[in-house]
């Protein structure tokens, strides 16, 4: 059996700040980014249809997420209070991974030259 690594993208725009910067950082101010998430699935190639899982069904798993975050202030969102990168990289991994079982990582870009991996753990 073949296994690879798919993934699919999506992109939202939302709002926060940061609470727990020194003051006078610019995060500390409400500001906001036009987020891509990229949802990693891993595993063996079904035979039949082959593709380890329909991105269709990733993009069903990721649409309740997505209407969470897309415009929203994300600091008002419970388990976001501190949103930063690598607090909501953990957060989407959570709502995700009881509908992706084959979930193996998720990345986001903030801005164009900045972000987060995180594979789990």
């Amino acid at each position: 059996m073949s296994v690879v690594e798919a993934y699919k993208d999506f992109r939202f725009e939302a709002a926060h700040f940061l609470p727990h910067v020194p003051d006078g950082h610019k995060c500390k101010k409400l500001h906001g980014h036009s987020y891509k998430v990229t949802v990693y699935i891993k595993g063996e190639i079904d035979g039949r249809t082959g593709w380890v899982l329909g991105f269709e069904e990733v993009k069903e798993a990721f649409t309740p997420v997505l209407h969470t975050l897309d415009h929203a202030l994300l600091n008002e969102i419970a388990g976001l209070e501190n949103p930063t990168v690598e607090n909501l990289a953990i957060w989407i991994w959570n709502k995700l991974l009881p509908k992706l079982p084959v979930l193996s990582k998720i990345a986001i870009s903030e801005t164009s030259t900045a972000g987060c991996v995180y594979e789990g753990g």
